[in-house]
């Protein structure tokens, strides 16, 4: 009699005698194959214990009982195994590996991985994504690996007063906190409750410029280092002292009794309660080149050497005492002022005299006549 094309499932033929037997072995073979279910499928060799039910999808080269079945699936069935030829698109779910595979006409094989998820309201990997955390990961660690030379890890907001931060917490209670909060500029934070944040640290965005927001602490050094470099700062705890390198060598920042100096420029004393600040006035006119400017009254401020030496060569204004040859200019003939009189203004008056007697010698010489 034929089968069914599908399952192969027995069928009741005309007038047949013990129908029961053709039907009870149709149910047997739709029992096996309805949500159909295997044990394991890495065996090749029949296992020792069975029960009627058992499945199991052959192994290659398989041995015993299963010669020759390898890739079909072994029904164990009133005590004997019956072996179905797996048809193209059916689904078998392996119980030992918690695994769904699809015969795909030739091969049995896990259903194909997805290329592209896009628009996911929700993600969750090994954990439960909510409305506020749409993606979330539990595992110990987690790895983004580039493609190409590098990668980026992109933190956007909406707007400046929005957040972008990587917020770091224990037991799920913030305890750090990096990013840009409540506007352009980078800052560090801490907490040790989850609650109160104390900022220790703001980046400008516009300038560059490191802001520290709390006192900062050095590690104590027992001595100076081996090779500093240039602009390094330290605390040398056997000096007592604050050093940093400059220009090749190292000096000292804070001295005794908390006196604060920046080397061989003006000394700022600061009292060892660090509450009064003082400068060395004379150390910092020297610095500036301004030895020579006195903070006294007009009438009482100094003059420069050059400037005083140059004025002593000056002649005085009441009775001055000319030296060398002195020149003056030549009033107008017969001017009537204070104006100095020069040799040339004598001359050109005893001319103007000399003729007016002249004339009037000669009027009165014809006059006698």
């Amino acid at each position: 009699m034929p089968n069914s094309p599908l399952l192969a499932l027995p069928y009741l033929a005309s007038a047949q005698a013990q129908k029961h037997v053709t039907h009870n072995e149709a149910l047997s073979l739709i029992d096996g194959l309805l949500h159909l279910s295997v044990i394991s499928r890495n065996l090749s060799t029949p296992p020792s214990v069975i029960v009627d039910g058992d499945r199991y999808l052959i192994a290659p080269s398989p041995t015993g009982d299963w010669a020759g079945q390898a890739g079909l699936v072994a029904l164990r069935m009133e005590g004997a195994w019956r072996f179905l030829i797996p048809r193209k698109g059916w689904r078998l779910w392996v119980e030992a590996e918690n695994l769904l595979l699809v015969f795909d006409g030739t091969i049995w094989a896990g259903p194909s991985t997805p290329t592209q998820l896009q628009n996911l309201t929700l993600l969750g990997v090994n954990a439960t994504a909510d409305a506020t955390n749409k993606l979330a990961v539990s595992s110990s660690s987690v790895l983004f690996n580039r493609v190409g030379a590098g990668i980026q890890f992109k933190v956007n907001k909406n707007a400046a007063a929005n957040t972008a931060s990587l917020l770091f917490q224990d037991n799920f209670s913030g305890r750090a906190e990096l990013g840009l909060t409540g506007d352009d500029n980078l800052h560090f934070k801490v907490s040790a409750d989850g609650s109160t944040f104390f900022e220790s640290l703001i980046v400008s965005g516009a300038s560059g410029l490191v802001t520290l927001k709390n006192n900062a602490v050095l590690d104590p050094q027992a001595a100076d280092p081996t090779t500093p470099s240039n602009g390094q700062l330290w605390y040398n705890s056997t000096s007592g002292k604050f050093r940093a390198r400059q220009n090749g060598a190292n000096i000292d920042v804070v001295g005794g009794g908390g006196g604060v100096t920046d080397g061989d420029k003006g000394d700022i004393i600061v009292s060892s309660s660090g509450t009064i600040w003082s400068l060395d006035v004379t150390q910092a006119r020297t610095t500036l080149s301004i030895n020579n400017i006195d903070n006294t009254s007009d009438a009482s401020k100094p003059i420069s050497t050059a400037q005083l030496a140059a004025l002593n060569l000056k002649a005085p204004l009441l009775s001055p005492v000319f030296t060398g040859t002195p020149v003056a200019p030549t009033p107008a003939a017969l001017s009537n002022n204070t104006n100095l009189a020069t040799t040339a203004y004598a001359d050109a008056a005893d001319q103007v005299i000399a003729a007016f007697v002249q004339a009037r010698i000669e009027a009165r010489f014809f006059i006698l006549n």
